[in-house]
């Protein structure tokens, strides 16, 4: 089930391009600000729904376009699947095989991943960008996650609201929602998090020579149930207007030979922790889904210098996934025969090979 094909209209600096891809890799050169990571983009942006750039989507509009158009073919014969979503004035639409569809429905069949130069934030970020890490990944192995998330997010919503209007006969009912949502939600992450802890603890070794883990606090304490724990903390919610126990509150904490990554690792390292977190959670997905997921890999050369970055590179050939990889030289980043090569230049995309 990886990305067959990819056509992009009116995206950035991209007016038309279609890429017939490798289902293991496909290569993408040109200069700087050529439009390379723009393709990439347009991938991510399939497949995930926003693009991992830009929080501002009216921007990924074409200067002097009227919309956006992104289309690809996920799998071959019967399994094959159309996904298409556009941008018009603000509006967003979905497809999946022609029909109108939802964001979520297309993130399942078109999970992506990327590895790029900003790729650190997640390391010395706040939590919420590990937490949204975290739960793409379970998103994608657990089927009840959704609905469980959806259930949790909505009684959230009400007991905030409750809070605010000092509704004090209506918390109760929600405390007691509340924790029965954020009790399953909870069990998700943790079981998902013992998988790609396994995962990534091999790829720390082989990636930087040193143990790499995470650790998972869950929002509220180890010792106390949920429902009495938000019970207690009423009168102090009340105080504040808002919910402060429960799984929205989790913390996602990396740690490097029992430290934590973002307070003792310099930038370097830092992108390489973020660098196995993506390519722990691309094995696991790989395992947990039975197909490989893709896998965006923006410049490394331009970031990492040998020794690293023959063993990054080792990772990633190594690595159970659909890699499209940019580059500026393909001396630094040697192609393989076989795999197609594009070259991106002022916007227009072309085949080499």
């Amino acid at each position: 089930m990886t990305l067959r094909h990819l056509a992009i209209e009116g995206f950035r600096c991209l007016s038309q391009a279609s890429l017939e891809l490798h289902p293991a890799r496909s290569y993408v050169f040109g200069p700087n600000a050529a439009g390379k990571t723009s393709l990439l983009e347009a991938a991510y942006f399939l497949g995930r729904g926003r693009s991992f750039r830009t929080r501002d989507a009216k921007t990924l509009v074409r200067w002097g376009a009227q919309q956006l158009i992104l289309r690809g073919t996920v799998g071959e014969g019967a399994e094959q699947q159309q996904v298409a979503t556009s941008l018009t004035q603000g509006r967003r639409e979905w497809r999946l095989n022609g029909e109108p569809s939802k964001a979520m429905a297309l993130a399942a069949a078109l999970p992506v991943l990327v590895i790029d130069p900003t790729i650190h934030r997640l390391i010395e970020g706040g939590p919420d960008g590990r937490r949204k890490f975290l739960d793409w990944g379970v998103f994608h192995v657990e089927p009840g996650y959704l609905e469980t998330w959806r259930r949790y997010r909505r009684a959230l919503g009400q007991r905030n609201a409750a809070l605010k209007a000092e509704s004090t006969g209506a918390i109760p009912a929600w405390d007691r929602e509340l924790a029965a949502a954020g009790v399953a939600l909870d069990g998700y992450r943790a079981a998902y998090l013992e998988r790609l802890n396994r995962h990534l603890s091999a790829i720390g070794q082989s990636l930087l020579g040193l143990e790499l883990h995470c650790a998972y606090r869950r929002g509220w304490g180890q010792e106390v149930e949920l429902a009495v724990a938000l019970a207690k903390a009423r009168q102090k919610d009340l105080e504040r207007r808002r919910t402060g126990l429960g799984p929205h509150r989790a913390e996602l904490r990396v740690l490097l030979e029992g430290g934590l990554v973002r307070e003792q690792a310099s930038r370097g390292q830092q992108k390489l922790v973020a660098a196995a977190l993506s390519l722990a959670q691309t094995a696991l997905l790989a395992d947990r889904l039975g197909r490989p997921p893709l896998l965006l890999v923006d410049d490394p050369a331009a970031e990492l210098a040998n020794p690293l970055l023959d063993r990054f590179l080792e990772q990633l050939w190594q690595a159970p996934a659909q890699l499209l990889i940019t580059g500026l030289d393909p001396e630094i980043l040697p192609s393989d025969p076989g795999h197609p090569v594009f070259h991106v230049e002022q916007g227009e995309v072309r085949r080499v090979v």
